[in-house]
């Protein structure tokens, strides 16, 4: 490969903020500051409550099905912790794709890509993969049922949980 395609996915990188250069040209990913990351968590969870009420609306029964089938996946690799988060993001992108509205879904994809700057895993211990494996339930649910207030409350219970427990993390 050359070096010309590096160097653009490095501008490109360094352009969405993912990394950053100190003063002597050094390159790092960047980290976001606990300041930051409550302000990146206020933003996320507004759009990302949008988003579910928009899918609420529109959700067909095909991606009721593919939200299923994400879960029964995500329950039988609890223990797989990579995957676990390949799973979480794939469960979200399919309600932003419910969501019918392509700049929404462009915009939560790109901030689901920043959060991968805080420090800390988001499925650090046992009880917070349990926890929301049963928060992923009661969001198919009201999904299921369309009823948009019922799904309000199960994402904001869920984004409060996994802000709650990302945030406290010091690793």
């Amino acid at each position: 490969m050359s070096r010309t395609p590096i160097r653009e996915s490095i501008r490109q990188l360094i352009t969405e903020g993912l990394v950053e250069v100190s003063r002597g040209g050094t390159q790092r990913i960047t980290e976001l500051t606990a300041e930051q990351a409550e302000g990146f968590y206020q933003v996320r969870d507004e759009l990302e409550l949008a988003a579910a009420r928009a899918a609420a609306v529109h959700i067909s029964d095909l991606e009721i099905e593919m939200l299923k089938a994400n879960l029964q996946r995500f329950e039988s690799s609890k223990r797989d912790k990579e995957l676990l988060v390949k799973l979480d993001n794939q469960f979200h992108n399919l309600i932003y794709d419910a969501c019918n509205n392509v700049y929404l879904t462009q915009t939560l994809k790109l901030l689901r890509t920043r959060i991968g700057l805080l420090k800390g895993k988001p499925f650090h211990t046992e009880k917070r993969v349990e926890d929301a494996c049963k928060e992923h339930k009661a969001i198919l649910k009201a999904l299921s049922t369309h009823d948009v207030d019922k799904v309000e409350k199960a994402v904001s219970t869920h984004y409060a949980n996994a802000r709650k427990s990302r945030l406290k993390r010091k690793d």
